[in-house]
């Protein structure tokens, strides 16, 4: 790169720096003797001392990559949980409105307990087409007792269920299931 092309490192964003850190080492790598590689060269100082600079701005933040990563991942993990608080707090406020008592949505709520709102919504709109799978998840991830899988597979495979039965028996499946999670992920009853 020639200097008169080269923009002034103080103007330069870190995402800036690393682009030119990397048209260097581009050119080093297509011209061994580039200045930089060639500690002989006349300009191998100017060069290295710009290099120090653009590294210098490309890591302002004070940052190594790892822990910009760690970052990142942690911005990550900080929008995935506010969108499920979100979700919780929208599960809560059907409930609501289906007649159940206002429920409080922690800031740590767990992916469990959001299926455990949508579980309990649905189930009081009597949505079973949407239920049943979202009933069979949890099922598959849990050690299911073979008391709540004959439950289960009856329902499912009885289409001439009383519908107070039918009802009595989700409900039953549901309480299982939010118990088994809060055991499973060791919230104690005293939690709830």
């Amino acid at each position: 790169m020639s200097e008169s092309n080269e923009m002034p490192i103080e103007n330069m964003t870190p995402e800036q720096a690393a682009q030119q850190i990397d048209a260097v080492f581009e050119e080093v790598r297509k011209d061994p003797g580039h200045p930089y590689a060639d500690g002989n060269n006349p300009l191998h100082r100017k060069v290295t001392e710009r290099m120090t600079k653009l590294f210098e701005v490309k890591n302002k933040d004070g940052l190594l990559p790892v822990e910009r990563a760690w970052q990142a991942d942690l911005a990550q993990m900080v929008e995935r949980q506010n969108k499920l608080v979100a979700e919780g707090q929208k599960e809560a406020e059907l409930l609501e409105g289906l007649g159940f008592k206002p429920t409080e949505i922690p800031d740590d709520l767990q992916q469990y307990q959001l299926d455990g709102l949508r579980m309990q919504r649905l189930h009081a709109e009597k949505n079973y087409s949407a239920l049943t799978p979202l009933i069979e998840k949890q099922l598959q991830t849990l050690k299911v007792p073979a008391d709540i899988q004959g439950l289960f597979a009856g329902l499912n495979q009885s289409s001439n269920l009383d519908e107070q039965l039918k009802q009595d028996i989700i409900e039953k499946v549901i309480y299982w299931i939010h118990g088994a999670n809060e055991q499973k992920y060791g919230r104690k009853k005293s939690e709830d």
